[in-house]
């Protein structure tokens, strides 16, 4: 998802995924699994997948976020469905 805009960013980017290289690992999120990543401290990426669906067509493979936050305030655009409970506005 990130594309270089000339040799200098190409080459920053490629020493930059060896070093990410060097040092990631997997983790195999089976269905009723919870991963737990802090983004303060953590890089984390998807693999590509194949989704599954039920018989109804509804995909089967879910991804729930949860942001804590000490204010609510960043969260003011999104829809709020519960009292700190909110729905991303996709467009």
């Amino acid at each position: 998802m990130v594309r270089p805009i000339n040799d200098s960013a190409a080459s920053a980017l490629s020493h930059f995924y060896d070093a990410i290289r060097k040092v990631s690992f997997g983790v195999d999120v089976a269905p009723g699994r919870l991963v737990y990543i802090d983004n303060r401290f953590t890089l984390h990426s998807r693999d590509s997948f194949n989704p599954s669906f039920d018989e109804e067509g509804n995909l089967l493979r879910w991804v729930q976020r949860v942001i804590i936050a000490p204010n609510l305030w960043n969260h003011r655009n999104l829809n709020q469905v519960k009292e700190r409970v909110f729905k991303p506005v996709f467009d």
